[in-house]
């Protein structure tokens, strides 16, 4: 659906965006969009490596970039032209930003986590789930963390990423108004669900 009056109900535009530059780099060889997730899906294994070396060592890194690396669904869909392998590897990159930010509370970072929050959501609309994954691990982290630990400041640097997500992912939401708004995108996706 990378093109076409309806296009706005399927994919926010990068990527249909990136398939057509692709289409157009490439002198418009089919296979290209292909390559697309290919790189992608490349990139998603040492991006599991690095996320899962910070977080649980590099034992951890190792076994969860061999897992990337022979997944067959991760294999399948980095050989297809959707969305799902982009949206996957900003997420990725977004949630660990966020993590490192809050953390730090380092503008640089918390600028990255925002616009890779907001990548994510200009990939797919379902790409505001960064921000709930980064969101729901700090409210759980301010909750049950040792007492001492908990800064409140926390929140407050999830809330300037978030402000920063939304902020980016603007202007596709702007762009929406000339189609019905999101309301429009909604009902489409209401219908996928039918039946029980």
């Amino acid at each position: 659906h990378s093109g076409g009056a309806n296009r706005h109900l399927f994919a926010p535009p990068l990527w249909p965006a990136l398939l057509e530059w692709a289409l157009i780099l490439s002198g418009r060889a089919a296979s290209s969009v292909m390559w697309v997730n290919v790189i992608v899906g490349c990139l998603m294994v040492p991006s599991v490596w690095w996320v899962g070396r910070a977080w649980f060592g590099p034992s951890a890194g190792l076994a969860a970039a061999a897992l990337a690396a022979f997944s067959n669904v991760h294999t399948h869909y980095s050989r297809t032209a959707l969305t799902d392998p982009l949206l996957c590897l900003l997420m990725l990159w977004g949630v660990y930003f966020a993590w490192r930010a809050v953390l730090s509370g380092l503008p640089s970072r918390l600028i990255a986590a925002g616009l890779f929050a907001a990548l994510g959501w200009w990939t797919k609309y379902n790409g505001w789930l960064t921000l709930a994954i980064s969101g729901s691990g700090i409210a759980a982290w301010l909750v049950f963390g040792p007492g001492p630990s908990r800064e409140w400041r926390a929140a407050l640097r999830w809330l300037v990423i978030a402000v920063i997500a939304v902020a980016a992912w603007t202007p596709v939401l702007i762009d929406l108004a000339a189609y019905g708004g999101y309301a429009a995108v909604a009902e489409n996706h209401a219908g996928y669900f039918v039946g029980w």
